[in-house]
């Protein structure tokens, strides 16, 4: 994942192993970056492949090993600079993540292999 926590502009490789998945969608992250408005927010971009993902859905970051790393919700989705409440499948998409910041994600770097949905309740 040490290439895809790049500032915008700077890398533009994916790295198809981490991908974001809900309840009801899996999404492949190409590359993350920051928000520099404040609060500062982590944006994934990337494709939805699988099912939709739609705002307020709820995320766990997971590590290799199986241990819980991160919990985080989906703000808001953007498409071509417009704010979408969800995205379907093989659209590309932006997604604003709310609960984590980007040093969060550095330090557990290549630690994340899949983001799997938070427990209900």
């Amino acid at each position: 994942m040490d290439g895809i926590l790049k500032r915008r502009g700077k890398n533009k490789e994916s790295d198809p192993r981490f991908s974001i998945q809900t309840a009801n969608g899996l999404m492949e992250v190409k590359r993350f970056f920051v928000v520099c408005s404040r609060p500062r927010k982590v944006v994934a971009l990337g494709q939805v492949i699988d099912g939709e993902i739609e705002v307020d859905n709820a995320v766990r970051m997971v590590s290799l090993n199986g241990e819980e790393t991160l919990e985080c919700t989906v703000a808001k989705i953007e498409r071509e600079k417009k704010k979408i409440l969800y995205a379907v499948k093989n659209e590309q998409v932006g997604v604003c993540l709310k609960g984590i910041t980007i040093h969060q994600l550095r330090q557990f770097n290549d630690s994340i292999s899949v983001v799997l949905p938070a427990a209900e309740g």
